[in-house]
C-alpha cells in the first residue's frame, strides 16, 4: 500500500501559514523525509505545493501525552494516614 501524501492545508483543514510551513519543512529535511510536489489551482492560490507523508505529519503534530506523577501534583497531601 502506498503512503498517503498530504499538504499542510489538507492535513490541518486550514491554511498553515509561512512560519509553520517552514518549521515542518525543516523538520522533514532533518529527518530525511521524502516529500512530493503537486500543482494546484484554486481561487486563492495557483502553483506548486509540498506534500508530506501522512505518517510524518501524524508524528509531527502529535501532542505528547504527559501523565502527572505525585511529585508534579500541587494538591499532594503527605499528611495522609496511609
Amino acid at each position: 500500500m502506498m503512503e498517503e501524501f498530504l499538504s499542510l492545508f489538507e492535513y490541518l483543514n486550514k491554511p498553515a501559514g509561512g512560519e509553520l510551513g517552514m518549521q515542518v519543512a525543516k523538520e522533514a529535511i532533518k529527518q530525511g523525509i521524502v516529500t512530493q510536489q503537486r500543482q494546484v489551482k484554486t481561487p486563492r492560490y495557483e502553483g506548486k505545493i509540498v506534500t508530506y507523508p501522512k505518517s510524518f505529519l501524524d508524528g509531527y503534530f502529535q501532542t505528547p501525552e504527559i501523565e502527572p506523577t505525585l511529585g508534579d501534583r500541587q494538591d499532594f497531601n503527605d499528611d495522609l494516614p496511609f
